[in-house]
């Protein structure tokens, strides 16, 4: 019976609803239904006793699931000047009509990231064609281009 409650919710559940709908069916079980739950629902003994010490705290739970200010800073929080360094790179290779906003660049992400990593600027290809983006600039392949021939 408990199999089926915990195969049946527990897909539909966050992380913290998760956690205390566990160990509630660990508290109903009596002794050894934190090892029940963990063998059911695969889920570890720490997060089963974190849900039950969270039930008999009583707290009312929060709205956020996890705490904020985790996780990698932006790269132009940590390098102000990416894109000052990025211009200078592509400026070679940077066409397009002076008229129209958009510009596009041949040069890949991959030799961009490269040349940064070699300024000491370590970044991704990812983030490079996020800036690129915001830059308005377009990515385009190498390709052969046409000169205009003046008559003689």
């Amino acid at each position: 019976m408990m199999q089926q409650r915990i195969s049946t919710l527990l897909p539909h559940l966050n992380e913290s609803q998760k956690r205390l709908f566990l160990a509630s069916e660990a508290i109903a079980y009596g002794r050894g239904g934190i090892s029940e739950v963990e063998r059911i629902s695969g889920v570890s003994r720490p997060t089963i006793r974190k849900g039950i010490s969270e039930i008999k705290s009583q707290k009312a739970p929060s709205e956020k699931i996890r705490v904020g200010g985790g996780g990698r800073k932006p790269i132009e929080t940590i390098h102000p000047n990416i894109e000052e360094e990025i211009r200078k790179i592509v400026d070679g290779s940077t066409y397009g009509d002076p008229e129209r906003v958009l510009s596009y660049t041949t040069e890949s992400l991959r030799k961009i990231a490269d040349e940064l990593n070699s300024k000491g600027i370590v970044v991704g290809r990812m983030a490079i064609a996020k800036i690129l983006d915001s830059m308005d600039y377009s990515r385009q392949q190498n390709q052969k281009m046409q000169q205009a021939r003046t008559s003689p």
